[in-house]
Order: structure tokens, then sequence, then C-alpha cells
């Protein structure tokens, strides 16, 4: 169930990446196809990730929980007070169990991610690696607007941001968004049973026969 709804997603998100390029906002396709490949990433490693740590994926729904509630509290006293106290006890009961699972390794505080393995360190594990100092990185910078996002965005030997229509990004949007939807798909059909592996196959041929072109 957790491959399909992250297959479900990329699926989702290809449509809205290809709408962006088809009306010129390929920078923004680009932070799409972001998105994807940390789900299709996801997916490849949830795939032979052993049990626990498959669980640690769905568990760390409690943090998440816990530090919204605890936000609430804090920073919003009149919406925490209208949750349920039934959620807010069985939230706790939940978070409870699972708690000593996600401290750091200092054991001061919580980790902000279900995997104290690093995005790099799972996509090095699952051959896609390579990957992650390249379009992941230039990626992360437009969506986290850091020096090298407002690089990517400015046009050539001017202090003007390259503005919508243009292709500037579309064919890294389009393949890196191509190679996350069919890594989820291969996933899905492994684990699903669902025997199509040689309209993947296929797939995959007319990936690589595209994208070779110079």
């Amino acid at each position: 169930m957790l491959i399909y709804f992250h297959a479900a997603i990329v699926a989702d998100s290809f449509g809205a990446l290809i709408i962006l390029c088809l009306n010129g906002y390929c920078q923004d396709a680009v932070v799409i196809a972001r998105s994807m490949f940390e789900y299709a990433l996801n997916a490849r490693y949830l795939q032979q990730a052993p049990l626990p740590e498959v669980d640690d994926y769905i568990d760390f729904h409690w943090v998440r929980q816990k530090k919204y509630y605890d936000y609430l509290v804090r920073f919003a006293s009149e919406d925490a007070a209208k949750i349920p106290a039934s959620t807010v006890q069985r939230m706790k009961e939940e978070f409870a169990k699972v708690e000593t699972r996600f401290l750091r390794k200092n054991k001061k505080g919580l980790r902000d991610s279900w995997s104290a393995r690093s995005i790099r360190e799972r996509a090095d594990s699952v051959g896609m690696g390579e990957f992650y100092p390249t379009f992941y990185a230039m990626a992360s910078g437009l969506a986290h607007g850091d020096i090298s996002g407002l690089g990517a965005r400015s046009a050539k030997d001017s202090l003007k941001i390259v503005k919508a229509p243009s292709v500037s990004g579309m064919k890294t949007a389009l393949q890196m968004g191509h190679m996350a939807f069919l890594t989820t798909f291969a996933v899905l059909n492994a684990v699903g049973g669902l025997s199509l592996d040689d309209d993947l196959n296929k797939a995959k041929d007319d990936f690589l026969r595209i994208w070779r072109k110079p």
C-alpha cells in the first residue's frame, strides 16, 4: 500500500510537471521533479529496507503529530483546545511507544526525518546516488531559495531572473520526472506482482532512446 501511494502521487506530480513545462514555467517544474525524485527514492529504498525501517517510515507520523500539537499548544492554544481529548490522548500514547526510535544520536531531541540515514546515504544505497550532487543539489537550491537557486533562475549576463514563458530547465524537469516516474512504477510492479515487466522494459527503452538524443 505504501508503494501504491508513492506511485499515485508521482503520477499526479508528473501531470503537474508537464502542464508547467507546456506553459513555460520550467524552473518550477524542476522543483516538482525534485519531489518526484524523493518519492522514487523512498519507494526503491522501502522496497529493500528491513521491516523495522518500514515501520519507522509509518510511525514517524506520530512524531509529526506530536511536534505539531506542541506547536499549537505553545503558539495557538485556542486551536489546540479544539482538538478532541481522545485524539490528543491517542497521539500521546502512540508517540510514547515510538519516541525512543527517533531520538537523535546524542539523545537530545527528535530527528527531523523518519530515517537515521540521510537522503544522500539512502540514494547511494539504492543506486541513485549519482543524482544527488547534480540534479538534487541544484533542484534543492531552487526549492529553498539559496544562492545557487537564485543563480539558476538568473538570466545570463543580466541582473534579471528568467521569466516565464521560458524553456530554461525544461529538459532537466522532463528527464528527471520521467526517470522518477519509471523508477516508482518499476518498484510498484515488483512488490505488487503486476506482471508489467514487458511494458516497463519497453518504457525504459523509450526513455533511453528519447534522452540519449543530442
